[in-house]
């Protein structure tokens, strides 16, 4: 195992998600909103990426977060917890105003203790 595919290594959960979604959904048509690294890491193996992965957080390699530059499936450039939700609102209002199908985010468990995920709860649309 190398260092840089340690992370993903210790957190193999999001992996039966990540097929689930690439299934269900027709992405890149279908955007789909990580929220924090390692819930990409199975995202990039399913969207043509793995002969990549040893290269994953090294210089000229993979990126270790969803990137838009990396990626066409790559629709938010997520890094760190509690922003899916809010980067998934205005998506859905984006996709509503021209008439698009709305946009499945994917929040880390972990941040559904955070209250900074629930913020845009208020305005959101009730759909």
């Amino acid at each position: 195992m190398t260092a840089s595919l340690a992370n993903y290594a210790l957190r193999p959960a999001p992996a039966p998600t990540q097929v689930a979604l690439h299934y269900v959904f027709n992405t890149p048509e279908d955007p789909v909103i990580f929220d924090v690294s390692h819930q990409v890491y199975p995202h990039k193996i399913l969207t043509g990426r793995r002969s990549r992965m040893p290269t994953l957080r090294q210089h000229g390699g993979l990126s270790g977060f969803a990137k838009r530059a990396e990626s066409v499936y790559d629709t938010f450039g997520a890094g760190h917890s509690t922003t899916s939700i809010s980067a998934a609102l205005g998506m859905a209002v984006a996709h509503e105003l021209q008439g698009l199908d709305k946009v499945p985010p994917l929040p880390a468990v972990s941040t559904l203790t955070v209250s900074l995920l629930y913020h845009p709860t208020p305005s959101s649309p009730p759909w």
